[in-house]
């Protein structure tokens, strides 16, 4: 025969119930955090960082008003930065010499003029365009691609960083990457170095259990593909595990990115342009979105890129909304902004920019201008 419970026992057993009843809930509702790693691209403001948090978060905010302070609320913006540890060095490679003549003297004239306290990226002066194109992208392509120690000391020093929030996280938090100009190269890398150094991948290049998964990787303003075939350690970025993961495929494609891996380049971007016609295997991205409008002379701009309703309404899509979640008025938001946009003057002042790359030189259309540019860049080529 049972004996009776007790008040005294029942009450314990209520107030056990209780507890597991408040925690159970409590981890129910435990919301779980998504990681955003932001890395910057050549000759970038101090404050880069914070105002394309700040743009990102106004754009969503106008695109979501009733579901943006919950979305937004599981979100946290990761700073990554390279410029310093190249600009400290800087003046370590000039002394030591390059093999071209014609580059060491671009990097002693960055040099020179990062010694002055030139800002290059202060507006329209006739050097500054200049400065900003032959000097400050070039440089950190030099800087960093050319010399193994420093692509080594750069990776390990964002690695570092990544992975103590990587390790520090809770089970299912989520981790995406948004890279701009020379840091698409940086963070492709980074991730290329990451799978098989600190984590293993199965034969197919998806990650292995508990190695790290990326839900979301933007390449804006992208200039991987150009910078890897000017790399020390030179490899085809169609062969890396730096993919979208797609298991459905025929033959299965593993990739270490899960859900959406998205080029964004800009039609009148002069760095994103130079690789433009370094095609890539549409197998390896989710999608390329190509903008055209124009809003002002160096729209290699992170912040021109990020405020622009094609980039900012994908990037609500895929970070807060949730899966088959679209904004409904998308396509309204892009053309408004477009037609608010009187782009031809713009082209023109652009054109007025650039012809102080050479007094001998009329650039009579935005086509000519580019064909310039893009026959800097196979010079550059030509003496590597």
């Amino acid at each position: 025969m049972l004996k009776p419970i007790s008040e005294e026992r029942m009450m314990k057993l209520l107030i056990v119930h209780y507890i597991l009843y408040i925690i159970l809930n409590l981890t129910q509702n435990l919301q779980h955090m998504h990681y955003v790693f932001l890395i910057h691209g050549s000759s970038c403001p101090d404050d880069w960082f914070e105002t394309t948090v700040q743009a990102l978060k106004d754009n969503a905010k106008s695109a979501i008003p009733d579901q943006y302070d919950s979305a937004i609320s599981t979100v946290e913006f990761v700073k990554l930065e390279y410029a310093k540890l190249l600009q400290d060095n800087l003046k370590t490679l000039i002394d030591g010499g390059l093999a071209i003549p014609k580059i060491n003297d671009w990097l002693q004239l960055a040099q020179e003029r990062a010694d002055s306290g030139a800002n290059l990226v202060d507006g329209p002066d006739p050097k500054g365009i200049t400065a900003n194109f032959l000097l400050e992208f070039i440089r950190d392509v030099i800087s960093y691609n050319w010399n193994t120690e420093m692509i080594r000391y750069v990776l390990n020093h964002i690695s570092t960083k990544v992975l103590d929030i990587v390790e520090q996280a809770q089970q299912n938090d989520r981790f995406s990457f948004i890279a701009h100009g020379v840091g698409c190269k940086v963070i492709f890398d980074l991730l290329q170095q990451l799978y098989g150094d600190h984590y293993r991948l199965n034969p197919d290049g998806s990650p292995s259990m508990g190695a790290l998964s990326i839900a979301n990787l933007y390449m804006i303003g992208n200039t991987a593909p150009l910078m890897s075939k000017l790399d020390a350690f030179h490899y085809n970025v169609d062969e890396s595990h730096v993919r979208i993961h797609d298991p459905m495929a025929i033959p299965r494609q593993g990739g270490v990115v899960k859900h959406n891996f998205r080029i964004i380049n800009h039609k009148y971007d002069l760095i994103s342009q130079l690789g433009s016609g370094i095609a890539i295997n549409p197998s390896v991205y989710s999608s390329k979105i190509l903008l055209d409008d124009v809003t002002g002379i160096w729209m290699h701009s992170l912040l021109k890129y990020v405020n622009h309703p094609a980039v900012y309404c994908t990037f609500v899509e895929d970070f807060l909304l949730g899966k088959n979640q679209a904004i409904a008025n998308k396509n309204d938001l892009i053309r408004t902004y477009s037609q608010d946009l009187a782009w031809q003057s713009k082209v023109k002042e652009v054109k007025e920019i650039f012809q102080h790359y050479g007094q001998d030189r009329d650039f009579d259309s935005s086509l000519s201008l580019f064909d310039f540019v893009k026959s800097t860049a196979e010079t550059i080529l030509e003496q590597v």
